[in-house]
């Protein structure tokens, strides 16, 4: 709904501005004023509908006076204020300048109207002056006292609410500038958070090739060159999006496990398990990769009997909670922490506080029976439902 306002511009320091609004706002002010006072001495003599119109007149150019003045008005309750005296005395000078002007023009243009229209008087420097010094003049100067006093409450009123929006908008403006520039930085950080991550699991899986190779197992080498170059397509992919769903980040996580199953042989094992209602979630991108890197890594390649690496999406409140857990030595993990969780977790850790803030959460603990790890994640939810899915390796 539009909000009428007295005077509408955009300069705080002009009372009408050269929009088309700032011009019908005042012209209705002029209007209304022309109006009631019209109607309001008309009421009072019981005039007739041609004197009516005749009061239209009088006060059509009254008004008109104080149409003029307003606005030098408004100009000098918009200038700034002196703390000293002599600026206060000036600034009182000047409205008590202004006053009088309009008081002596409004007299002369009711002498003016009763001679030359009404033929009620004479126009003379006695006539004139009998409003100031005869019975009359008390409520002659209290009137236009009145008058100009309200006139300088709502020019007041209207410079102050205008120079308060203005401020708004200029507090809205840097915050704005401020979110936008945080925005940025926040981008900044994740694309080099993605980037940092790169190289991380592409030495790993490098290194699981060049294992198959060194013990002389070329089929495998050579699968495992396959999922590298899926897996590098997907990283790609995914690399240039803020958001991927989880069936998309499941999927690179799988490509991963593939390659170091192929490695370990029948040392590693690994299941992926997710809810239907988890795969459209919206994740960061590369989220359960550094999770099963770090469980490859500290788990697999540490453990003297073999291993499962289980990853696991389930619903939960206002979300997903996703767990990657393994039933290897474990990392000597607590709830609050863990020692050795290197450059993977300490990323992504970093990423979903940037992404989510305080939304989402990730925790670090030992497996049941204090064997193995277990890596809990909390993400909001911000996608739809999909069928479920359940994948399970050798």
């Amino acid at each position: 709904m539009a909000t009428f306002h007295f005077a509408v511009g955009s300069d705080p320091r002009r009372l009408i501005d050269r929009d088309l609004r700032s011009l019908a706002t005042y012209a209705g002010a002029w209007v209304a004023a022309v109006l009631i006072s019209a109607t309001v001495n008309a009421v009072l003599v019981n005039a007739t509908a041609a004197a009516w119109a005749q009061y239209l007149a009088l006060y059509g150019g009254y008004w008109s006076l104080w149409a003029l003045a307003v606005p030098l008005i408004y100009r000098m309750v918009a200038r700034p204020r002196g703390s000293a005296a002599p600026a206060r005395a000036a600034r009182v000078g000047m409205h008590g300048l202004l006053l009088a002007a309009l008081m002596l023009a409004s007299n002369l243009y009711f002498l003016a109207w009763n001679a030359l229209v009404a033929g009620v008087a004479t126009f003379d420097l006695a006539t004139y002056a009998s409003r100031f010094t005869g019975r009359g003049a008390p409520l002659f100067v209290g009137v236009h006292l009145f008058k100009y006093v309200a006139a300088c409450l709502i020019c007041s009123s209207v410079w102050h609410r205008r120079r308060a929006r203005r401020e708004e908008e200029a507090r809205v403006a840097a915050e704005l500038e401020s979110r936008s520039l945080a925005v940025q930085l926040a981008d900044a950080r994740l694309a080099s958070l993605r980037e940092q991550l790169h190289p991380h699991f592409l030495f790993n899986a490098l290194n699981c090739i060049a294992s198959l190779i060194e013990i002389r197992r070329n089929s495998d080498a050579y699968a495992a060159v396959s999922d590298l170059a899926t897996l590098l397509r997907q990283t790609l992919e995914m690399g240039r999006r803020q958001a991927v769903s989880l069936r998309e980040d499941v999927e690179h996580a799988r490509s991963y496990l593939r390659i170091a199953e192929l490695r370990f042989g029948s040392h590693l094992s690994w299941r992926i398990e997710t809810d239907g209602d988890c795969e459209s979630l919206a994740v960061p991108p590369l989220l359960l990769q550094p999770l099963v890197e770090n469980a490859v890594k500290h788990a697999a390649n540490q453990s003297e009997t073999p291993v499962c690496i289980r990853v696991a999406a389930h619903a939960a409140q206002g979300g997903a909670e996703i767990l990657v857990s393994d039933d290897g030595p474990g990392l000597g993990a607590t709830s609050g922490g863990a020692a050795g969780t290197g450059i993977g977790l300490g990323n992504l850790r970093e990423r979903l506080e940037l992404l989510y803030g305080a939304a989402a959460r990730l925790s670090v603990g030992a497996g049941e029976g204090g064997r193995g790890t277990v890596v809990r994640i909390f993400v909001p939810r911000r996608s739809a439902r999909v069928e479920s899915g359940v994948e399970a390796g050798s």
